[in-house]
């Protein structure tokens, strides 16, 4: 596999933030299993040319205020697991640090000097728009639903800005010198990955959107892979599903089932319900025997506007034609129900719009729901964070679960209950598996329609179709740590050792970690699509069945 003059093509991974391990083992293996010959592997990672503060340092609970000795500790580790990471996969490495130049830090600071608060999205360099690269993880940060931010919050953005440059600069000589045809970039989305994805783009290279599965029980032992120019942020297995190809995937079904395991056990940080505990619904809320029950599942919109203001999402992805937002979509759904008192909505508000176990700021949207949600029919309630009421339980006595694009529906379509969107344009799941539509009148009519059909064991299939679907096709396997491998129970118990282990002896660990064997059951997909001008892992897939037109998994 090489180009058409056979020579090997010349692959770089920028691996700036290798402190975060489990990425940055990820993206070892990854190249581990391109293989050399056919390939010549490139390494780009920090070298302390962002040595200030970065995403390791905030990751560990530090701020730009932390001690020198602190921030200087943990460059200090991830130099040493960047060495390892070069010389585990035999790539060529470079550091930033080693294109930077003296006149930078002046050219940095006098950017930094003139952006200002009420403009710093219209921040431009050479063309690329480095005001909004920057932006991403501080709107995230801060769950931001608006472009307007506070003094600290600014104070925050311009830290990542200040990174971003260095990256411009210095990442601009880094690929004048290795010359890379494709990139491999670990969360393109965020500043620092997003400046370098951009300056690949526009020096012609192919850039590789790499995170890890949204399968929780593979979310460290396989990747998601896709062309970021021609996807951003948008699951390209949406654009081949309603045409896949016929495959037998019975024998996969249970890496999908191992992905709703550990959504009841709440055991991961991305997990935001409480654990499964089998408690009553209706004896929790109230709610009589025999009243259907309506579960209205919020949807946090600052993930969707942070990936809209830097152009990984289309307008259609974040903003409806439908209700104008959702705060439009629940007053008319409560004015519905007032006009079906026989029916009890219970509206169920994202945890993420307020302080919890992953985040400790409060979304700008949460003190809008209070005016939303007051004088409200006997039959509308309301289910609170504060409750902390597991969905799992919730779902038990749910009749038709309704939402904007929450992943909620997912859960509720395995429990056999119809889901009903209200525009087919805003979930990351296909049409085909719920009922959705284009008008708030085939909404309420699709709802209507539900509570009539009730539950259904063809809800449960569809969904898990459309998982192992994702789950199979769009990812490669990598193996992960060696926390990640062998039976499901035993990596829950070996990775509390290890953990502590690690605090204690890192280097001694990601030694291990970077020696286990890859996973080579994909390797074959992985280097097809590198090779190739596939957009998405699920497009090599294809082509192994094109003269198949039949659609369906085979489950």
């Amino acid at each position: 596999m090489s180009g058409k003059t056979g020579i090997p093509i010349r692959v770089l991974s920028f691996v700036p933030f290798t402190g975060i391990w489990p990425h940055a083992v990820a993206e070892a293996q990854l190249l581990k299993l391109l293989g050399d010959g056919e390939f010549d592997r490139y390494v780009l990672t920090c070298g302390r040319g962002l040595h200030s503060f970065c995403t390791v340092m905030e990751s560990r609970g530090m701020s730009a205020a932390s001690s020198p000795r602190l921030r200087e500790a943990t460059c200090d580790r991830c130099c040493r697991d960047a060495g390892l990471v070069a010389r585990n996969t035999l790539s060529t490495h470079h550091d930033l640090a080693e294109f930077a130049l003296e006149q930078d830090e002046k050219w940095i600071e006098s950017q930094i000097a003139d952006v200002e608060r009420n403009s710093y999205l219209e921040l431009e360099v050479d063309g690329f728009p480095i005001g909004r690269i920057a932006a991403y993880e501080t709107l995230i940060k801060f769950k931001k639903t608006s472009s307007d931010l506070s003094e600290a919050e600014f104070m925050h953005y311009k830290e990542t800005l200040c990174n971003c440059l260095a990256t411009y600069t210095a990442g601009s000589r880094a690929l004048a010198a290795i010359k890379p045809s494709v990139v491999l970039v670990y969360s393109p989305q965020y500043g620092v990955p997003g400046v370098l994805a951009s300056l690949a783009q526009a020096n012609g290279c192919k850039v590789i959107f790499v995170e890890g599965s949204s399968n929780i029980a593979e979310r460290y032992s396989s990747v998601r892979l896709w062309n970021w120019a021609k996807f951003g942020l948008v699951n390209p297995g949406l654009d081949v599903w309603e045409d896949r190809p016929v495959r037998d995937w019975s024998r996969e079904v249970d890496r999908a089932l191992n992905h709703v395991e550990e959504l009841s056990a709440s055991r991961s940080f991305s997990v935001y319900s409480a654990k499964a505990r089998g408690d009553s619904a209706r004896s929790h809320f109230g709610i009589e025997a025999g009243v259907p029950i309506i579960l209205a599942a919020l949807s946090s919109y600052d993930e969707a506007y942070s990936a809209a203001v830097i152009g990984g999402f289309p307008e259609s992805k974040f903003r409806s034609h439908v209700f104008v937002d959702q705060f439009a979509w629940i007053g008319n759904l409560i004015a519905w129900a007032r006009r079906h008192p026989d029916a009890c909505l219970v509206v169920r508000l994202h945890p993420r719009d307020f302080a919890n176990k992953r985040e400790g700021h409060v979304a700008e949207q949460s003190e809008r729901w209070g005016a939303v949600l007051t004088d409200l029919p006997a039959n509308v309630l309301v289910d609170h964070p504060s409750e902390a009421f597991p969905l799992h339980d919730l779902l038990g006595d749910v009749s038709v679960l309704t939402t904007g694009w929450s992943a909620t529906a997912i859960e509720a379509m395995l429990e056999g209950i119809p889901v009903v969107t209200y525009d087919q344009c805003l979930p990351s799941y296909p049409p085909e598996i719920h009922s959705s539509g284009e008008s708030a009148h085939e909404y309420f009519a699709n709802l209507e329609q539900a509570l009539l059909l009730g539950r259904s064991s063809a809800h449960r299939q569809r969904a898990l179709e459309w998982l192992t679907f994702n789950y199979v096709e769009g990812t490669v396997r990598t193996g992960g740590r060696v926390r990640d491998r062998g039976p499901r129970m035993t990596v829950r118990v070996r990775s509390l050792f290890i953990a502590a282990i690690e605090r204690l002896l890192p280097g001694l660990v990601h030694r291990f970690d970077l020696a286990m064997p890859v996973d080579h059951r994909d390797r074959v997909k992985l280097r097809k699509f590198v090779q190739g001008g596939y957009g998405s892992l699920f497009e090599v897939e294809a082509t192994r069945d094109s003269g198949q037109t039949p659609k369906g998994t085979g489950l």
